[in-house]
């Protein structure tokens, strides 16, 4: 069931979602995407067979929605997604000669600190 969510001055400022299985879901629709709020994005994500039924009996066992785990992985796992790729991104530039790499002692001198204390 979606609730419109509304600013302090009284202006709608979009819609919040209750959790599937408290209301009808959104345009009838079998398992809907909730919005909730004007700052979150609605994605979609096609899952196999294997993984949907995965997500399906975590979320049935803990009573919490499928969009709450594919929202903990996305965000737990972006740290991890951006060292992989961006960080291979950074050697490659290395290796070509367009980045440059500097020493510890380079750091240190710059950074005006006292190798002693490292």
């Amino acid at each position: 069931m979606l609730i419109p969510r509304f600013a302090l001055d009284g202006k709608q400022q979009g819609l919040i979602g209750l959790a599937p299985g408290t209301g009808p879901p959104p345009s009838g629709k079998g398992s809907g995407e909730f919005v909730h709020s004007c700052d979150d994005m609605a994605m979609s994500v096609r899952l196999g067979l294997a993984t949907e039924a995965r997500l399906d009996r975590l979320a049935s066992k803990t009573r919490r929605t499928k969009a709450f785990y594919l929202r903990q992985l996305i965000e737990q796992g972006m740290d991890d997604l951006e060292d992989a790729y961006l960080g291979s991104a950074a050697v490659e530039r290395i290796r070509l000669g367009q980045e440059r790499t500097y020493s510890l002692d380079e750091v240190v001198a710059e950074l005006g600190l006292d190798a002693s204390d490292l």
